[in-house]
């Protein structure tokens, strides 16, 4: 094997530039919420994705911070 090809390859794109901070917060609130541990994990971390993908009407006010466009 080349000396090349076991080095680690930097990452060639900026996470800040595809997550963005509603969609960091609104993560972290889902963990907190939905706790993905144990035998539920993986049911958990079904309705944490789901809940990625939906903008709720009982948003918690911190998020509604980021929708209202301030």
């Amino acid at each position: 094997m080349m000396e090349n090809e076991t080095r680690m390859k930097k990452i060639a794109f900026d996470p800040s530039t595809i997550w963005c901070k509603l969609s960091e917060l609104r993560l972290c609130m889902l963990i907190m919420e939905h706790k993905p541990v144990g035998e539920e994990r993986s049911v958990k971390m079904i309705s944490m994705f789901q809940g990625l993908n939906k903008i709720r009407d009982d948003e918690h006010p911190s998020v509604k911070l980021f929708l209202s466009g301030m």
